[in-house]
């Protein structure tokens, strides 16, 4: 059985309980992918949400894959974020 948070979803007014996601994020360098985030989906209308700590640390990650080259174009692990998201990481894909 799932946990149920007291957040509402914004979206319906549904339950949200604590659950994990994976973003992909297309940008003009490549795609982005990043695994196991932490977050709030919605029960009712499965809207996803995360804390302000998360989606700052995403911000930061999508900053690091812009500004970093990656001569070999291939799909790469950049790193891991063990210490942010559990067993998160996060792997470009151009």
């Amino acid at each position: 059985m799932r946990m149920v948070s007291q957040m509402k979803c914004i979206r319906c007014g549904g339950n949200s309980f604590s659950s994990t996601t994976n973003e992909v994020i297309d940008t003009k360098r490549g795609t982005l992918t990043i695994k196991n985030i932490p977050c709030y989906k919605c029960e009712k209308c499965g809207e996803t949400y995360y804390t302000g700590d998360i989606a700052e640390q995403i911000e930061t990650m999508e900053s690091i894959f812009l500004s970093t080259d990656h001569p070999d174009g291939g799909a790469q692990s950049v790193g891991n974020c063990h210490d942010s998201y559990a067993d998160g990481e996060f792997v470009i894909q151009k």
